[in-house]
């Protein structure tokens, strides 16, 4: 089984939700994968800028299983909650992604954790093509009070992939 939500935060809402996990005993692992794969176990001294440096970032209520490349990595977090962090760079946020697969059933404290995220977020955003200026309304896109204000400060807000823009903007 397999859940996911995309949303658009900055590395402070990051940093915040990795202090409040933090907070609750949860144990974090935060990993990089250029130039080579390297884990980030200690989230001691963790200040907002950090979280740039980190692909993604794994929340456990037990111990993280690690190993010595991205792939047996990933195979071992069956049942843990993971992000994709969107970078902040250049004036431009990249969409992030947070999810969990297990092979049994979800953990229903980090699926609390997971709906909690998620009901924090603000819902509704345009995405307009830069080359003719067409735009679409989807009312379910997800993204934090701290995105609205780097949006509105001119921050170009960008999906995963891909060369459309976000307008962190109601329907009207």
């Amino acid at each position: 089984m397999k859940t996911s939500i995309q949303f658009h935060a900055t590395n402070f809402d990051f940093f915040e939700f990795v202090s409040e996990m933090k907070n609750k005993d949860y144990k974090i692992c935060g990993i990089k994968l250029f130039p080579g794969f390297e884990l980030k176990m200690d989230f001691k001294e963790l200040k907002p800028i950090d979280i740039n440096d980190m692909d993604m970032i794994f929340i456990s209520k037990s111990n993280i299983p690690i190993a010595d490349n991205y792939k047996e990595f990933i195979a071992k977090q069956d049942g843990n909650l993971g992000i994709t962090v969107g970078k902040e760079s250049d004036g431009k946020l990249f969409e992030s992604a947070m999810w969990m697969f297990t092979e049994n059933d979800f953990d229903p404290d980090l699926k609390k954790v997971m709906t909690a995220f998620k009901k924090r977020m603000i819902r509704g955003a345009w995405l307009k093509s830069p080359f003719n200026n067409t735009k679409t309304y989807f009312k379910n896109h997800l993204y934090s009070l701290n995105a609205k204000l780097a949006y509105e400060n001119g921050v170009t807000i960008c999906p995963i992939a891909g060369w459309n823009v976000y307008e962190l903007k109601n329907e009207q």
